[in-house]
Formats: C-alpha cells, structure tokens, sequence
C-alpha cells in the first residue's frame, strides 16, 4: 500500500507539472522567448549543452544568494531575541535514506514552483502592461505575504521575503526557466538540509550530502559551459623577459 500511494503521488506531480507546462509554453514562448531557449534544449537531451550549462551555472550562484539572505533573517531574529522559523526538513536528518527522500521530494516540488511562478507573472504582466511592474508587484505580495504570515518581527519578515523573490524573479526573467529551477532547488536545498561546518556533529552527514549534491550539480554545469574548452583556452602567456 506505501509503494501505491507513493506511485500515485508520483503520478499526481507528473501530471501537474505537464499541464502547467502546457499552459504556460504558448505564453513564454511570445512573451520572453529567450527564457525558454535553455529549458527547450533540455527537453530535447541536450544535458550537455553549453547554454543549459550557463543557466544551471547561473542558478546555482542566485540560489545560494537567496539562501545567505534567508541565513541572514534567521541571524537578524536570534540577534532581535525572537525565536528563527524552523525550515529543515525531519527526514533530512534520517540518516542517508532520509536525505534521499528529502533529495526526491525538493526536485518536483521546485519544478512547479517554478511553473506557477511563471503563470503568476505573466497574470500580473496582462494586468501591469510591463514586465519591470508585473515584477514589482509580484516582490511586493511575496512581502506582504511573508509579513503577514510572520509571528516575529513582520518587517523584518517581510524585507527579507522582498530580498530574496526579488532574486529568484530576477533570475527568472533574465535568464530563463532552467536558472530559475535550479535556483529554486538550490535555495530549497540550502534550507531543508541543515548546514554545518562542523563535521562532529551527529546530523553533519545530511549537511555533507546537500553540500555535495549542489557541488557536483555546479561541478557539471561549469564544466558543460565550457564546451570542450580548456578553462584557459583563451589567457596569453605572461611574457616575462626582461
């Protein structure tokens, strides 16, 4: 019965990610064609491909950006007395199999949010006329949300909410669906699996696990940016006559 209810939730995510692929493909493609130029190369097998290289390469330094903001937050709240929201995940620390489920879980879970953060735009996009304002908007109901929803500190909240959208919106609309995805697994990354960088620690192996995870991940994509070049392909040799 637990491989069936796992199989069908599976089943479940998969069909809502491809119908929100589907509905919102027309809508990328006229309206910021070159978002999708990396995620159409993935979809064909190019998993090699320089450009889908650059854009996981690009996720990766905007998602761990987003993640040092949530880490500051966190670090504002102890220092102002209150109490930091708890984000890391129970099953994260459950040794190697808990990591792996966490690993599994993260990876659709961030594919459609991704999605729906493309449809919230474009909505807001049909209504604001500009790109820049649908943005905008879009950063200030995360805030508002976040502020809201916060039992310490709502401002505080609610910048830190505005900070780190405004990175993953940014990501989003300069660079494409795949920087987005992999931006958003990244952060999700940093947040669930609770980072250390003291090895003694009994939950340090999940720490390890995620920090391996996201090296490998940018590991990969740098070394597919480069396209079969060498990494100083292109730096002349110091002359150092005299």
């Amino acid at each position: 019965m637990l491989c069936l209810a796992a199989l069908s939730y599976a089943l479940l995510l998969a069909a809502a990610v491809w119908t929100l692929y589907i509905a919102i493909e027309p809508i990328a493609r006229r309206h910021w064609p070159h978002s999708m130029i990396g995620w159409n190369r993935l979809l064909a097998g190019g998993f090699r491909d320089p450009l889908v290289g650059h854009d996981v390469l690009v996720g990766v330094a905007f998602g761990s950006a987003a993640a040092a903001l949530t880490a500051l937050h966190q670090l504002i709240l102890a220092r102002l007395g209150s109490t930091p929201p708890v984000s890391v995940s129970p099953s994260s620390l459950l040794g190697v199999r808990g990591a792996i489920a966490s690993f599994l879980v993260v990876l659709p879970s961030c594919v459609i949010q991704a999605l729906i953060w493309f449809i919230l735009i474009f909505i807001l996009r049909v209504i604001l006329r500009r790109n820049w304002l649908a943005a905008v908007g879009f950063v200030l109901i995360y805030a508002l949300l976040n502020g809201l929803s916060a039992t310490a500190a709502p401002t505080v909240a609610a910048l830190s909410g505005a900070a780190e959208t405004a990175v993953l919106v940014f990501v989003m609309l300069r660079f494409g669906l795949v920087s987005l995805l992999s931006a958003s697994f990244v952060y999700v990354m940093m947040i669930l699996f609770p980072l250390t960088t003291d090895f003694s620690l009994w939950y340090s192996g999940a720490a390890l696990f995620a920090v391996l995870v996201i090296a490998a991940m940018a590991a990969f994509a740098f070394h597919t940016s480069l396209a079969g070049r060498s990494l100083f392909d292109d730096v002349e040799p110091l002359d150092i006559q005299h």
